[in-house]
């Protein structure tokens, strides 16, 4: 058995979330892996949807993946119209 003082020790993995918004409503977790998994391990993916809007939540594991996805992908047109991507 572990001690306790080894589990108040372990810190949970910091992770950063990007938003990304003005998505089609019919997107998947799949096409959103397929298009920003490429700058980064992605560790969650959540969509949501409001009247006004279709957008998702994205997990890298590292900062500099996050930031990389933002550069990249904020105002792309990766499904037909521009995407906003930020923090």
């Amino acid at each position: 058995a572990s001690s306790p003082g080894t589990l108040a020790m372990a810190q949970p993995p910091v992770r950063y979330r990007v938003w990304v918004g003005g998505l089609p409503p019919d997107i998947q977790k799949d096409d959103l892996y397929e298009k920003f998994s490429k700058y980064g391990a992605i560790t969650d993916v959540v969509i949501r949807s409001s009247e006004r809007d279709t957008y998702s939540f994205i997990t890298y594991a590292e900062r500099a993946e996050a930031e990389e996805a933002i550069a990249r992908m904020d105002r792309s047109c990766a499904w037909g119209a521009p995407v906003k991507v930020n923090i």
